[in-house]
């Protein structure tokens, strides 16, 4: 249960456009064999938020083509007041093959967008290739944040493009600021994590990372019921990477905001670390008055 008086910012959410959230999201769920908890429009999102206390939310949009880039991004863009109303902070995406890079990334910035979203999984491109080397640093050097899916994805079982060795090189050859390393620092990768990445300068947020999911596994994409992390790797994870680098976040509609604060509340941390992860160390990283 959240603690009374407590602020929230969920650094990692989707939303998709109000008439077509519903049936992206089913598609999305059929083919990574996962559930939704709500229906992934920016109206249900502000609606769960408010039930929940969280003063803002991170959107973070997928850009699976390249030609998708400035369409998508556009749409954000006009909707970006409207969304900032409701608390929810939208990001901007970009494909590793969208040739006009560093024109979007200052069109982004000069439309006060804080952060990029880039999805290695779903872009099908591994994090230290040349392209996202190229794209990162820009972004980096424009003073933005930032964050990439890491580790395993449950919609292709087996493969993974944000490996450590590939995060290794991209971060000593790149040196990105405001990096920030999703599903604390890579999904179901936790073991390798904790060996190479823990006190590297890179932010982990725990999307998708607690509780149980049922994910497909292996070739034979049978159905499992997976565990994730328990509490008390949650927080020995936290702490040995620096509370500080720590940032609340769900996946929404992919997880449960209620049960994500529940577990952060009921992990073990204390109090100030608590108050770090769940808003001081986001509003610090998003610049928020």
């Amino acid at each position: 249960m959240k603690e009374k008086g407590r602020k929230i910012i969920d650094f990692h959410t989707h939303t998709f456009p109000e008439n077509k959230s519903v049936e992206i999201e089913e598609s999305l769920s059929r083919s990574g064999h996962v559930r939704y908890y709500n229906n992934a429009s920016a109206s249900d999102l502000a609606k769960i938020m408010k039930e929940n206390g969280i003063v803002y939310s991170v959107n973070l949009p997928v850009m699976t083509k390249p030609d998708q880039v400035f369409k998508v991004n556009d749409g954000l863009l006009r909707r970006a007041g409207q969304l900032a109303n409701d608390g929810i902070i939208t990001f901007g995406g970009l494909h590793p093959d969208y040739a006009e890079y560093l024109s979007e990334i200052k069109r982004l910035k000069d439309s006060g967008i804080k952060g990029i979203k880039l999805h290695p999984a779903f872009q099908g491109v591994k994090i230290n290739d040349i392209r996202y080397k190229k794209i990162i640093y820009e972004i980096s050097n424009a003073g933005m944040i930032t964050i990439i899916h890491c580790g395993f994805d449950v919609s292709f079982p087996g493969e993974n493009n944000t490996d450590i060795p590939e995060l290794l090189d991209l971060i000593e050859d790149v040196s990105p600021q405001k990096f920030v390393l999703a599903h604390m620092g890579g999904w179901q990768n936790w073991d390798k994590v904790e060996k190479y990445l823990l006190k590297a300068p890179v932010f982990f947020d725990t999307a998708y990372s607690f509780g149980k999911v049922a994910a497909r596994r292996g070739k034979e994409n049978l159905l499992e019921f997976s565990e994730n992390m328990s509490k008390e790797r949650f927080v020995k994870i936290a702490r040995n990477h620096g509370i500080d680098k720590i940032l609340f976040a769900t996946d929404s509609p992919w997880s449960s905001q209620e049960e994500y604060i529940a577990f952060v509340e009921e992990s073990g941390l204390d109090t100030g670390e608590k108050d770090k992860v769940f808003y001081e160390n986001a509003s610090k990283l998003l610049e928020l008055k």
